[in-house]
């Protein structure tokens, strides 16, 4: 199943986010003087704020939802108007994903939570990223593995190909460097 989709976008249009943009205008670094500086702005100010309104449609903080439209292989061709407001053109697409589902749709993209990266973390063997080349070695070379807290050393820290080969240098414990 091959799903297509078409989102169209506008500008804000929040007094307040269009406030905000304006105070962050500001001529050229080039301009120094401040007279150059008043002309610049009379001149620039209101094509600048224009364009800076208008980029805000491709800005998924401030920018809004026309309208939606999509389809499933060659099904019918579905869409929200852009005259609906924006959280029901949402509404209705995720109503259709919903529907996909099941017919074995799946939707990728969601970004997993600090909860579930914590759990997926903690349920692994790793509960921290691997250690880094060198740590707590003598010498701070990618073919030196790091010391686990035991003073084992730690063969995930080198590089797949330093792994098993007899080119791994032998890192001096803690004790024996006198540290």
């Amino acid at each position: 199943m091959i799903n297509f989709y078409d989102l169209e976008t506008l500008p804000t249009n929040d007094e307040s986010v269009i406030k905000d943009l304006e105070k962050t205008i500001c001529p050229p670094g080039n301009i120094k003087k401040p007279e150059s500086i008043t002309i610049w702005m009379e001149e620039n100010k209101e094509s600048a704020l224009a364009e800076l309104i208008a980029n805000t449609s491709f800005d998924g903080l401030y920018g809004r939802i026309a309208c939606i439209a999509w389809c499933s292989d060659d099904d019918k061709i579905l869409s929200t108007s852009a005259a609906s407001p924006e959280s029901e053109a949402i509404e209705m697409y995720y109503e259709y994903l919903s529907f996909s589902q099941d017919k074995h749709f799946f939707l990728f993209g969601f970004q997993k939570t600090q909860d579930q990266l914590q759990r997926e973390r903690t349920m692994s063997n790793h509960v921290t990223p691997l250690p880094a080349p060198g740590v707590m070695a003598r010498n701070n070379s990618v073919d030196t593995p790091a010391l686990l807290p035991d003073g084992s050393t730690s063969i995930e820290s080198l590089p797949n190909a330093f792994r098993g080969e007899g080119k791994v240098a032998k890192p001096i414990s803690i004790e024996e460097a006198g540290k």
